[in-house]
């Protein structure tokens, strides 16, 4: 598929044409501060909605995920994951994943299965992966989930001249476009999220284009 390549491509060129340079200092100062493990242990009440909108190949998808968790209470944890995919003018396709309590015993359900008794541990590793779901570098790089601060210790050096820290120093601003052709095609590719103090995702607003491909999707993170 043309748009991965594009952005492959894309970020490989900005990466081999930055020159590494001193961290500046603001920056330097914000990311201090990041934290995994603060991060799990202070957003109890969390979640995020995303909607993604594409055409690829003439073929149109729109998918819409809303996620949320609250441990605040340990006597009644909450859990709620819903996913909707339509794909053209097409019926609009449901997927669920929610807990639910019944005699002191939590249940994971899930569209078309019977509901699973699920422990505290099994329940635990459902939220951790609103914050990640993969480990690399011997566990030292959580990935692919809203807490983006590894993500960014690691790529900072060369992305820095892309960064601004707002006027309150409360959020971490990464925004990127690139634009031209490719195979006679035109195509861009922008990207622009915010990350917290802590490192957790605010926002992420990312846009692919080649021809009359694109893919379009917009995250947006809540923490209580």
């Amino acid at each position: 598929m043309k748009l991965r390549k594009i952005v492959t491509s894309s970020f490989m060129v900005l990466l081999l044409s930055s020159c590494a340079k001193e961290l500046r200092s603001d920056i330097k100062e914000f990311v201090a501060s990041f934290s995994l493990s603060e991060s799990m242990s202070t957003y109890k009440h969390a979640g995020y909605t995303s909607v993604k909108i594409s055409e690829v190949d003439g073929v149109k998808t729109e998918e819409n995920i809303s996620l949320s968790f609250n441990t605040l209470d340990e006597e009644n944890l909450t859990y709620s994951f819903t996913k909707k995919t339509k794909i053209n003018d097409g019926e609009e396709n449901i997927f669920q994943k929610f807990l639910t309590k019944n005699d002191g015993k939590y249940f994971l359900n899930e569209t078309d299965k019977e509901p699973v008794e699920y422990s505290i541990d099994q329940i635990n590793l459902l939220v951790q992966e609103f914050f990640y779901k993969n480990v690399m570098y011997e566990g030292t790089y959580h990935c692919n989930g809203m807490y983006y601060g590894d993500l960014i210790l690691e790529t900072i050096q060369e992305l820095q001249g892309f960064v601004e820290i707002n006027q309150e120093k409360e959020w971490y601003i990464f925004s990127h476009k690139t634009s031209g052709k490719v195979d006679g095609k035109d195509s861009s590719v922008e990207q622009y999220y915010s990350v917290n103090k802590l490192g957790m995702l605010v926002q992420n607003i990312s846009k692919q284009s080649y021809g009359s491909n694109y893919i379009n999707q917009e995250i947006n993170v809540f923490t209580l």
